[in-house]
């Protein structure tokens, strides 16, 4: 989880910096591609630890380790990443 949540985290970095010069371009482009290709992996990974958490809160099982907020903004910002 701690893998995606770094990969995440640097792809929004690299697509929030200011474009001035096709280099720029070059980056964006390559960081949108890689966004392409760990699309499906990334689902899979999220998908099933956001059910597992789900599945927990249902049953009012919760835990203070931070880590359900963790997964439910991983999430978010995936999705915002991936423009779902």
């Amino acid at each position: 989880m701690d893998d995606v949540f770094s990969f995440v985290d640097g792809l929004t970095k690299r697509l929030q910096r200011p474009i001035t010069d096709l280099e720029d371009v070059r980056g964006a482009m390559a960081a949108l591609r890689e966004i392409r290709e760990a699309e499906v992996r990334i689902d899979a990974t999220i998908g099933p630890v956001e059910e597992s958490f789900a599945l927990l809160n249902k049953h009012e099982l919760l835990f203070n380790d931070r880590n359900a907020e963790r997964v439910d903004g991983l999430t978010y910002a995936w999705r915002t990443l991936s423009g779902l």
